[in-house]
């Protein structure tokens, strides 16, 4: 069993984050502090079509603008954008994803079941 995919989603590359806001308490802003408190040495992209910049950041408004295949996308934004950037992911090819949710688990469960006809073989969720 191949474990490419996997290392690509725990020691990814290059990360996208969808959907971060300047807000400080923002999920995708606490996702964007945390890795460059980590040291993350990969690229780091931000899609938000609304802002010009996140935490000193330049944000594109998505994921085909970004300028590089990120091996892993983090997705915050809004359940109503979700399809939509799936669909994207998988258009640049093999890309991992992840959902990072601060609600109800109830919630998340019924996301996924809205997206699941999205997905091919080219995203991983």
């Amino acid at each position: 069993m191949s474990t490419y995919r996997l290392s690509q989603m725990l020691a990814p590359k290059g990360v996208a984050v969808v959907g971060a806001s300047p807000r400080p308490a923002s999920l995708g802003r606490i996702i964007l502090t945390n890795l460059h408190e980590a040291g993350f040495k990969g690229k780091i992209g931000v899609v938000n079509p609304r802002y010009p910049e996140i935490a000193g950041l330049k944000t594109v408004g998505a994921l085909p603008e970004l300028g590089f295949v990120p091996d892993l996308i983090v997705i915050t934004a809004p359940s109503r954008s979700v399809a939509k950037i799936i669909t994207e992911a998988g258009e640049l090819g093999d890309v991992n994803a992840v959902r990072a949710v601060g609600r109800a688990l109830d919630d998340a469960v019924q996301e996924h079941h809205a997206v699941a006809p999205f997905l091919d073989g080219g995203v991983q969720v």
